[in-house]
């Protein structure tokens, strides 16, 4: 998701000057199902800006879930919220007919908005902020997402309007291009045709990830303390109070923009954003700007800085959870983030077992590689902390494992990994990492069976690769990820899969049925720009079949992915389109190279059976212009294999390292603020 809302923001940004953060804002603000408002002197482009957010919603062109109108001191409410129904009247009911109007839409654009009569702006109260709006008798739910208002001025009585004004959650003071940069308005620009627009499952996608979301202890103090300095900054100042509706809200728009990073917990970088919430007037806007920066800064430190072309990795580290130095028998180290506890010995894992250790939310890092060969059976363990694997070894010999643990359990390290806890850089050989995993972020992986045995819910899976990564995902993203053998063998329910890629050696001997990516895609669950390639091999006497993506898919959105380069045995084995059809599900630009035998009739883009390319045009040019590939931060050419391969995971990018020439080290929010798409 974090890639789509990248290639979307630059094709939105095409063609206008000094708009970007605005973009940027405007379009996080709906996806938070919040409203925006931007202030600022006639023609500058407001409308524009909204109308640039409409369009990635596919709503550009007054469509029935788009409104927007410009309002004068004599506008009336019909012309908002509809006409008068006639036949309700007649019954003496009175009601409106709202379809096309406002209160039936999902995303509405409200120019001079408060040249709006006391009448319009009262009833626009509970539909800003509820989304109600009260229809005669009767409070009907609006579908409203978000609500764009623009205002070449402030209102003059700012507290007869306060009430209006603090529904919307982020302001932007839209002033006109500066000196610097007015030669770029000769150049010749025109409203670009996005290739990439926002669906519903999108949306819901990115709320359910939002709602798993954690703020840190240490955030909240964060965001508590700047909103109490901004009180005393500004207690003589009767137009900048903030509203207990206001401290609410922001927690969503933090969550929103931690989920749409790919984090499952708000870092500095989130909470910069509070610079659009938290003014009321754009004279104090510089000064909240430097409110939240300084204090912002105290909670920052510094960490070891790449050195130009390096390959290591920066750790964007959360504010440790553990302040105090424990005591724990028999362990090295206290299991605070800046001192984990050292493991280093089958003793040192064993001793996981125990719920004032292994439950207890510490940190853990492998120092050395593992070897549970000579165990008689191993009990996997409970766990709840973050694991470290340091790049280490968990293994076991193929024929001792097969005798010892594969008849005795379930042949996984973890049972069950509990929620808020992390496992990274570990390596697997003949063990799971878990068997199920709740609410958990995992990265860095490998294993040479199932990553996960059985179910996994609510988790990030980042740059894993394994046999399969799950058996059954639910409220998931998989993003980097890799594997041999179907990505998720039963079932993806409300996930997004992205940047992975599924190279086969898979091998059927009976009449059965497989998806590369998953058996069955439900509920609206998102896969793109993944490559399905490898080979599939089949020893029995019927037929094999293989689905690219799913064999089952109900719903959802496959986009931009590839097939090939894809063998088959025989020709036993039927290579199928993306799914067996007859779903409601959404499909768009997706390609299977035409030396695969695929067994349909026809090929294209948009359909179950995709588009189909010569060899010669498979490369890097395809994947990054027709696909829309990030070439610059997640994938690379292998030329001498002549296929797609994603870079190593947090490489720094070269631009990265200009932080800090000087030094040895960079500032920790320096970096999250260069990874937030928002800022």
């Amino acid at each position: 998701m974090k890639l789509k809302l990248q290639s979307l923001l630059a094709e939105m940004n095409q063609g206008l000057v000094e708009r970007e953060a605005t973009l940027k804002l405007a379009l996080l603000t709906i996806l938070a199902g919040e409203n925006l408002v931007l202030i600022g002197p006639p023609g500058t482009g407001k409308s524009l800006v909204a109308r640039r957010i409409a369009s990635c919603f596919g709503q550009a062109n007054g469509g029935d879930d788009y409104f927007e109108y410009l309002l004068t001191k004599f506008s009336t409410p019909e012309e908002l919220f509809g006409p008068l129904s006639i036949s309700e009247l007649k019954q003496d009911r009175f009601k409106r007919n709202t379809a096309g109007y406002l209160p039936s839409v999902r995303l509405a654009f409200l120019d001079e908005i408060f040249k709006a009569s006391s009448s319009i702006l009262n009833a626009l109260l509970t539909i800003l902020n509820e989304r109600i709006y009260h229809n005669g008798s009767k409070a009907e739910k609006v579908p409203l997402q978000g609500l764009i208002a623009a205002s070449n001025e402030l209102p003059a009585s700012q507290e007869e309007l306060g009430a209006l004004y603090d529904r919307f959650l982020t302001r932007s003071f839209v002033d006109y291009v500066k000196e610097d940069n007015l030669h770029s308005l000769f150049e010749v620009s025109t409203d670009p045709v996005l290739q990439t627009h926002l669906t519903r499952d999108d949306i819901s996608c990115i709320k359910s990830l939002a709602d798993r979301v954690v703020i840190p202890l240490p955030i909240r103090e964060l965001i508590t303390t700047i909103w109490l300095q901004h009180r005393e900054l500004f207690k003589e100042d009767r137009r900048e109070q903030l509203s207990d509706r206001r401290f609410k809200k922001i927690q969503q728009l933090l969550r929103v923009s931690a989920a749409t990073n790919c984090r499952q917990e708000v870092d500095l970088s989130d909470v910069m954003l509070l610079k659009d919430c938290l003014w009321n007037h754009p004279d104090n806007a510089a000064k909240v700007v430097e409110l939240v920066l300084k204090t912002l800064q105290l909670y920052s430190r510094t960490q070891p800085r790449v050195v130009q072309g390096a390959t290591a990795q920066i750790e964007l580290k959360p504010i440790s959870k553990h302040t105090k130095k424990n005591n724990i028998p028999g362990y090295v180290g206290s299991g605070a983030e800046d001192d984990p506890i050292l493991i280093g010995s089958i003793e040192d894992l064993l001793g996981l077992d125990q719920p004032s250790v292994g439950q207890m939310g510490y940190y853990f890092k492998q120092t050395a590689d593992i070897d549970l060969s000579q165990l008689q059976s191993w009990n996997p363990i409970g766990f709840k902390g973050h694991y470290d694997g340091g790049g280490c070894l968990i293994f076991c010999n193929e024929d001792v494992y097969y005798w010892n643990f594969q008849i005795q359990d379930s042949g996984c390290i973890f049972s069950k990994v509990g929620e808020e806890s992390s496992v990274s850089n570990l390596e697997l050989r003949e063990f799971s990492l878990a068997d199920t995993i709740y609410g958990c972020e995992v990265k860095g992986c490998r294993s040479s069976r199932n990553l996960i045995a059985t179910k996994a819910v609510g988790c990030q899976f980042l740059d894993c690769h394994a046999a399969s990564i799950a058996r059954e995902v639910e409220d998931c993203l998989l993003s980097r990820c890799g594997s041999f053998e179907v990505l998720v063998t039963s079932y993806v329910k409300r996930s997004t899969i992205e940047n992975c890629i599924i190279n086969l050696n898979f091998k059927g001997s009976g009449d059965e049925k497989i998806g590369a990516i998953t058996y069955n895609l439900l509920e609206g669950s998102v896969v793109n720009s993944c490559v399905i390639c490898g080979s599939a091999h089949y020893s029995g006497s019927y037929y094999f079949y293989l689905y690219t993506i799913a064999v089952n898919m109900m719903s959802g959105v496959v986009r931009n992915c590839f097939v090939g380069p894809l063998e088959r045995s025989s020709s036993d084995v039927r290579i199928c389109g993306i799914s067996s059809g007859g779903s409601t599900a959404v499909l768009e630009n997706n390609y299977v190279l035409d030396s695969v035998a695929v067994d349909v009739s026809s090929h294209e883009p948009n359909g179950f059976n995709c588009g189909k390319i010569p060899e010669v045009r498979f490369g890097q040019r395809f994947l990054e212009h027709t696909l829309h590939w990030d070439f610059d931060t997640v994938w690379e050419w292998d030329s001498q294999n002549k296929a797609p391969k994603l870079r190593k995971f947090n490489a720094v990018p070269e631009g990265l390292v200009s932080l800090d020439d000087k030094g040895e080290s960079v500032d920790l929010l320096t970096s999250q603020i260069v990874n937030n798409i928002w800022l």
